[in-house]
């Protein structure tokens, strides 16, 4: 335990957790299709829900490329969602210092730390893993919708 609350301390500790944290939120929503690609092959019933689902992902890529305005609010609204997920991150990492520096008088050392590690500490990461799969699988979207719109257009592609 001392050893956690010594390595808080550490800037290059909280610049790799953070980092990772993002690098692993952002290949998740990107790596989904293809889980549910890999998993559908094992059950029918799965199969059916995930083919129905890619139609509909698929007709919000074409929607999305058909709509430029509605193309750029999607993609805005993404950005937002990142946003979002990076503060969420970065909540989940300072609450440790915050709630450890504050007061204990109401509730006793044990309990207090019973509170903040198996109560707030797992509710707070589990809302930072869903917000950023949720903005990173809205971004695989986006960024298809975005190639079919270029392509469409005759756009050349972005360095």
């Amino acid at each position: 335990m001392n050893n956690i609350l010594t390595n808080l301390h550490d800037p290059s500790w909280w610049f790799t957790a953070i980092f990772i944290t993002i690098i692993a939120g952002v290949a998740s929503g990107f790596l989904k299709e293809k889980i549910e690609k890999l998993i559908s092959s094992l059950s029918s019933r799965y199969k059916s829900w995930a083919s129905a689902t890619a139609e509909a992902r698929e007709n919000v890529v074409r929607v999305l490329a058909d709509n430029p305005q509605f193309l750029a609010l999607a993609y805005i609204g993404v950005v937002a969602g990142l946003l979002i997920h990076v503060l969420a991150v970065i909540m989940y990492l300072v609450a440790t210092l915050f709630l450890d520096a504050a007061p204990h008088a109401a509730v006793s050392g044990d309990a207090h730390r019973f509170i903040i590690w198996k109560v707030l500490m797992p509710i707070l990461g589990a809302a930072a893993a869903y917000v950023g799969f949720r903005a990173t699988a809205r971004l695989a979207l986006v960024v298809r919708a975005l190639k079919l719109y270029r392509e469409k257009n005759g756009f050349p592609k972005m360095p």
